[in-house]
Parts: structure tokens; C-alpha cells; sequence
């Protein structure tokens, strides 16, 4: 049985929908017969509609079984290595009881889209589950930045085998597999972010792309002394200790470059989107939104200014 659904995220929201396929029927085994059946909240037609930054959703699907006892399995989709995964995070756990919480903690809190298909791309052991019960898979999930409209899907596989004459699970050969997806070998993404990392400067300059993949360097304020660019699952670092280019292009080695590994991190770095300046100071501009953000301590004002914003910004004043 698998229930194939789909999620949607973008700056100001785009349309997404679920969608639920036939059963397959009874699967007959040597030892029994199991017939698995799933019941997705969203019926055959729901649309999730929009989800925008810092909004979330959550489906469910009952799973019941019937004639004989079985160990029971779900998987995701295989990772895809592609800057989506980054930006949506889910959290997946089962509700054995009844009561709308989730007895079975999947992923243990809210974890990257990426992480969760590289964690259960390949099935996850849910537990055994009796004819008499109906366990119900809690899917949520939330945008934690920007991104360009897109279309992502959400697809689940369940996967049962009666427990007589098995000793346990792992004598279970299940039938998913997942290849491994390199971000060096596939479709380079867009530029989302750039960071300025530096003494104080000023931000009255938009920065602005010469293409999806290089930044425009033509007004560069004194102070700089890193520049951090975020593109798909790789933050890419430039450093200089003459004169800035007229612009940077990613993935050409110019640059130190930090793979994401989960949640918030990438690998060998404290930097991530959220400490993009190694807790230096520095801003940071979002090209989706058009917004700069400085890093904590320069919000906090003087004595630990590092950025003036441009009269006209929204925010104003000295940061």
C-alpha cells in the first residue's frame, strides 16, 4: 500500500496537494495472509493549499491490518540532494492509543525534509501491530526559510509481514532501496542568501545576481571580511585579503565550501543560517524577500553595532 502525498512551500506560498492510491490487495506469504489498509485524512482529492515561512501542517493516515499479526514498516522518499530539503522540516510519529499524541517519536522532534529521506528512505520499523488496533502516522510538517515556488512531494510506503515463525524483524528482507545523491554531481541551485561579515558598514546597497549562481560585486563596503553564500545544501565561504572582485561564482572552488549534514548544521563550521558570520558580525541579505538581517549581537545596538541600515529600510535606525 503506499499513499503518495505532496507539500508545497514558497516565500508567499504555492498550492500543494495529496493524493491517496488504490490498495494493492491482499499480499500472500507462506505463512499467512496480511492485508494491510491505510486511510489517509485527506481523502482522495484534499489540497494542503499554501504554506509560507514559519507556517506549518500536519496529516495523518490510519493503518490497520487484518487476519494476522504483523511487524510493520513506512518509508519516505529517497533524499534528493536539492535545496528544498532544506528549507522544510517534518516531524513524523505514530499515535498507538488513540489519544492524538504520538506514543512512537519517528524523528524525534522537527528535523530537516533532507534528513528524514536519508533516515527513512529505506524503511523504519514502526512495531508490531495486532488486527485489533489502529495506529494512526502523524505527518508534519513547517518552512523554516524562503524558497522559490515549489512542488514538493511527500510520498509514504507501508510494508507489513506476519509475525508467525519469524524470530524478528531483521529476518525481514524489505523490498526499498535508495541510491546515494551527490550535491557535487547534480544540478547546482540557486543562490538563496548572501552574508557580509565584517567591522561596520553600511547596507545601503542591494546586492544583486549577474545569474542563479553568481553574485554581483561591484559595490563592496569597506570592512567586509568574508562573504558567505548559501546554495542548495552547501554554504560556500569567500575570503580575501586585497581587493574584492567584481563578483563571485559558486561552486568553482574559489571558496571554502560546508556541506549541510541535518537541522541547522554543515559540516566542519559553526556557520549556518542562522549564525552566518561564526558569531562575528556582520548582515545577511535573503534574495527571495529582499530583506536584510543582521546577526544578533548587531541588533543589539551600540557598543555592539556592526551594520547602519539604509534610512528607507523598514527596520531604520542604528543596528
Amino acid at each position: 500500500m503506499t499513499t503518495v502525498g505532496a507539500a508545497a512551500s514558497a516565500g508567499s506560498g504555492t498550492a500543494a496537494l495529496l493524493n491517496d492510491s488504490a490498495p494493492l490487495g491482499e499480499s500472500t506469504v507462506t505463512a499467512g495472509v496480511v492485508d494491510l489498509e491505510t486511510d489517509p485524512s485527506w481523502g482522495n482529492d484534499g489540497s494542503l493549499g499554501t504554506i509560507s515561512k514559519e507556517r506549518s501542517g500536519t496529516e495523518t493516515i490510519d493503518i490497520t491490518l487484518s487476519d494476522n499479526p504483523s511487524h510493520v514498516w513506512f518509508r519516505t522518499d529517497c533524499k534528493q540532494c536539492v535545496d528544498v530539503e532544506d528549507a522544510v522540516y517534518v516531524q513524523y510519529g505514530v499515535d498507538t492509543d488513540g489519544d492524538d499524541g504520538a506514543e512512537i517519536d519517528i524523528t524525534d522532534g522537527y528535523i530537516p525534509l533532507g534528513e528524514a529521506r536519508e533516515r527513512f528512505g529505506t524503511g523504519y520499523h514502526l512495531g508490531r501491530l495486532d488486527p485489533s488496533e489502529t495506529w494512526t502516522l502523524i505527518a508534519e510538517w513547517k518552512l523554516q526559510e524562503h524558497i522559490k515556488g515549489t512542488d514538493i512531494p511527500l510520498s509514504f510506503d507501508f510494508y507489513a509481514a506476519q509475525t508467525r515463525h519469524v524470530s524478528g524483524p531483521d529476518d525481514i528482507r524489505l523490498p526499498w532501496s535508495c541510491e546515494d545523491c551527490d550535491v557535487s554531481t547534480t544540478k547546482l541551485s540557486d543562490i538563496s542568501w548572501v552574508a557580509f561579515c565584517g567591522d561596520t558598514f553600511e547596507t545601503d546597497f542591494t546586492p544583486e545576481l549577474k545569474d542563479e549562481h553568481t553574485l554581483l560585486l561591484d559595490t563592496v563596503p569597506d570592512g567586509i571580511e568574508t562573504i558567505s553564500v548559501k546554495y542548495g545544501q552547501a554554504l560556500e565561504v569567500f575570503s580575501t585579503d586585497e581587493q574584492w572582485p567584481s563578483s563571485l561564482t559558486v561552486g568553482q572552488g574559489d571558496g571554502q565550501v560546508f556541506q549541510h549534514t541535518g537541522k541547522n548544521d554543515y559540516a566542519n563550521t559553526q556557520r549556518s543560517s542562522s549564525n552566518f558570520c561564526d558569531s562575528a558580525d556582520g548582515c545577511k541579505f535573503n534574495f527571495d524577500d529582499g530583506v536584510w538581517e543582521p546577526t544578533e549581537d548587531s541588533k543589539r545596538g551600540p557598543p555592539h553595532k556592526s551594520v547602519t541600515r539604509p534610512p528607507d529600510d523598514d527596520v531604520g535606525g542604528e543596528h
